[in-house]
């Protein structure tokens, strides 16, 4: 049975062709300040608080918390500063791994707030790569690599590199699963022309019943109508 589009416009349209594009320009002007908006409290607040609890929570009583106390306090310092974001990347040699994973991906939020792209991508790419970091904390610095790299101007033409690396990300087991599924969608379409399977990457953030935020989904159908204007009948 043929499928019709939920929106009853012709592909070819030259209207709909120009709503896709300033759609999507629109979309990528947007993106980064909102990518501060959307993760800076996991960014701060929660990376602190992170540290906190693992001090909290750590089997070693003594040293290792004591560690953990004087990490937090050097990040918290780093905040309350006049240039936190600097004063987080100095304070990098001093930290062990899990909290100067912390610090790296607040720095980043905060150079990211500064419109300092290039740095926060480097500085996530490190947290990525932070064995030390908790895991939910490296896939947020992976995620916003990815969306930063997919917002430059060149950043359609790695779509295959980027979609691998959000691989691990797209399976449920990870808190960032929906935010993964936007951005392959968005890369499967705008980066390799393949709006079938860009909707099949949207497809289990519309059939979830729990565990995605309504506003994701609201974004997830509102994308999936958009790309079934390019999708083929079958």
């Amino acid at each position: 049975m043929n499928r019709r589009s939920p929106i009853p416009v012709p592909i070819k349209d030259q209207s709909s062709e120009s709503f896709l594009h300033e759609l999507e320009e629109s979309y990528q002007r947007e993106r980064m300040g909102k990518l501060w908006k959307e993760y800076g409290p996991y960014l701060i607040a929660g990376c602190v608080l992170a540290v906190i609890f693992t001090g909290a929570l750590s089997v070693w009583k003594g040293w290792n918390r004591s560690q953990n106390e004087q990490s937090t306090a050097t990040i918290i310092a780093a905040l309350e500063s006049e240039d936190p974001a600097a004063a987080l990347n100095k304070s990098l040699s001093t930290l062990r791994a899990g909290p100067r994973g912390i610090a790296l991906l607040a720095e980043a939020g905060l150079l990211l707030e500064q419109g300092k792209t290039a740095e926060a991508l480097a500085a996530l790419k490190t947290a990525a790569g932070t064995r030390g970091l908790d895991p939910a904390y490296r896939d947020l610095a992976t995620l916003m690599s990815v969306q930063i790299a997919a917002a430059a101007p060149e950043g359609m033409k790695n779509a295959a590199s980027l979609l691998a690396q959000l691989q691990p990300l797209r399976d449920t087991s990870s808190p960032w699963w929906p935010q993964a599924a936007l951005e392959s969608a968005r890369l499967a379409g705008y980066g390799q022309g393949d709006w079938k399977q860009a909707r099949a990457y949207l497809a289990p953030v519309l059939a979830a019943k729990e565990g995605v935020p309504p506003t994701l989904k609201a974004r997830a159908a509102a994308l999936d109508r958009v790309y079934s204007l390019k999708t083929p009948a079958e």
